[in-house]
């Protein structure tokens, strides 16, 4: 449910130490996938496989970056993944209970934040920086360079994030850790609404978290029976 307003264009992504970069949230081979207007994809391995289940384990939320693009200082990773966390811990708590641990009768969810960039190139346009990839001046300039990372849009407010292209998954396993279900959105960065200044902040973000988690608590609602 898109009920909030895009506001320009963004980048590339971040990601933490460790973490691979997911390029776009696919669809599982074989799996029925049923679009939620702007909200993204459901996609389920079958009408059944999510019956019986009655709880949520939220295993991990991890915000990744683009390759190319200098790692975000981690307290504003913190801060985006502790957003989502309380806005899906929010609206799945209404339909199923929230477990401490995987469990015969509890999905495991693990979420995927991409496609946020964290700090824009240095553009001198007195001088040539080889990073850059092309001249930043004179003929040819910006040839070869990223469009992606010459744009600088919706900031979160107070840090270096910008946020215009998040795209956001949740997967959802069984105890074994056998793939069930899983959400995603590759425009996510279309829900969050800009301040008048062009800018954002994290309780835009976290509205907007919260307005696609409560698709998914819908969902789940019907997938499990509840």
């Amino acid at each position: 449910m898109k009920t909030l307003l895009y506001f320009g264009v963004a980048f590339g992504a971040w990601a933490l130490a460790g973490c691979s970069q997911q390029a776009v949230n696919s669809t599982p081979t074989g799996f029925v996938t049923t679009s939620l207007g702007d909200a993204g994809d459901f996609t389920i391995k079958d009408a059944s496989a999510l019956k019986g289940y009655d709880s949520v384990y939220l295993a991990s939320v991890t915000a990744m970056p683009a390759s190319g693009v200098t790692a975000e200082n981690a307290s504003d990773v913190e801060a985006l993944e502790f957003a989502f966390e309380q806005a899906f811990k929010s609206q799945i708590g209404n339909v199923l209970q929230l477990a401490d641990a995987p469990g015969e009768k509890t999905l495991t969810a693990k979420v995927a934040i991409s496609q946020i960039i964290s700090k824009a190139p240095d553009f001198n346009p007195m001088s040539n920086n080889p990073a850059d990839i092309s001249n930043s001046y004179g003929p040819g300039a910006g040839v070869g360079m990223n469009p992606d990372l010459m744009r600088r849009q919706l900031q979160v407010a107070g840090t270096s994030m910008f946020v215009d292209k998040v795209k956001t998954k949740v997967e959802f396993s069984n105890e074994s850790g056998e793939l069930l279900a899983q959400f995603a959105d590759n425009d996510f960065g279309a829900d969050i609404e800009s301040d008048p200044t062009g800018g954002t902040s994290i309780p835009r973000v976290t509205e907007a978290f919260s307005a696609w988690c409560s698709e998914i608590s819908a969902q789940l609602a019907q997938a499990t029976g509840k």
